[in-house]
């Protein structure tokens, strides 16, 4: 369901780092739940405004499977009335945003919203850090070779197996995302998983932290523990907005 479709929809480095072609406008098969892709001049999923709320993540917050309108950033930006850039790039642990995320800070966001876990816990056979610069020729199949980044992960609390970014460098790469935005609010939390990967979990929480309870299986696509599906989104998008109220960043609900 999940795999990266043959669509030149991605620019960059397939190993290092890769973000999405800016001024994208199209259709994307994903059978058996097709979406659309539409992305502005600087490559976010929709419109990015200078001033706006920014929301930091991987597939899960780009909204892998449904479109630009029902993934969490654009619902919680409708439910609060601030306009809310969609900062998701699929596939991406902390490490590629550490490299990446600081020039997104000329956007002026008053409040940056991260959620960076499930690559970073994923297991892997190698450490992103450790990732080579691809020869130029493996490029032009830039889906292929990121395809197994799409899969969801294998149990995280396997004994001995690698992953992507280990807890330590997790931790370092959140506090160099929270660095990049001297003048922002920035906020973390555990996107929502239905096998949290604790160890991380721990990590996230020794920032700002945001704290959402555990999604239910119904929250997402069939055999699929990654993605959530639209009402997922919603819910998700109804929860952080609760979170960010009880963190007095938002007045309270009427």
């Amino acid at each position: 369901m999940f795999e990266i479709p043959s669509k030149g929809i991605y620019r960059g480095d397939p190993a290092t780092l890769w973000t999405l072609r800016p001024n994208l406008n199209q259709q994307l098969s994903n059978t058996p739940y097709p979406f659309s892709v539409r992305t502005d001049r600087h490559g976010f999923r929709g419109t990015a405004k200078q001033g706006s709320w920014l929301a930091l993540g991987c597939s899960t917050t780009f909204g892998w499977g449904v479109e630009e309108e029902e993934a969490w950033p654009a619902i919680l930006s409708n439910e609060i009335g601030i306009p809310i850039i969609n900062g998701g790039m699929p596939g991406w642990s902390t490490h590629q945003a550490k490299q990446k995320v600081g020039e997104w800070s000329k956007f002026e966001p008053p409040v940056v919203l991260v959620s960076y876990i499930v690559r970073d816990a994923q297991s892997s056979n190698r450490l992103d850090s450790a990732a080579l610069p691809s020869p130029f020729w493996t490029k032009l199949q830039l889906f292929r070779l990121i395809n197994k980044i799409f899969l969801p992960p294998k149990n995280t609390s396997l004994e001995g197996s690698l992953h992507r970014v280990p807890v330590e460098e997790y931790q370092r790469n959140l506090q160099e995302i929270q660095d990049a935005f001297p003048n922002s609010k920035v906020l973390f939390f555990a996107f929502p998983q239905q096998s949290p990967a604790t160890a991380w979990v721990n990590v996230l929480e020794s920032f700002p932290y945001l704290n959402i309870s555990e999604a239910p299986k119904h929250w997402f696509f069939p055999e699929d523990e990654i993605h959530l599906n639209p009402d997922g989104h919603k819910n998700l998008a109804r929860l952080l907005r609760a979170s960010l109220v009880d963190a007095s960043i938002l007045p309270p609900l009427n």
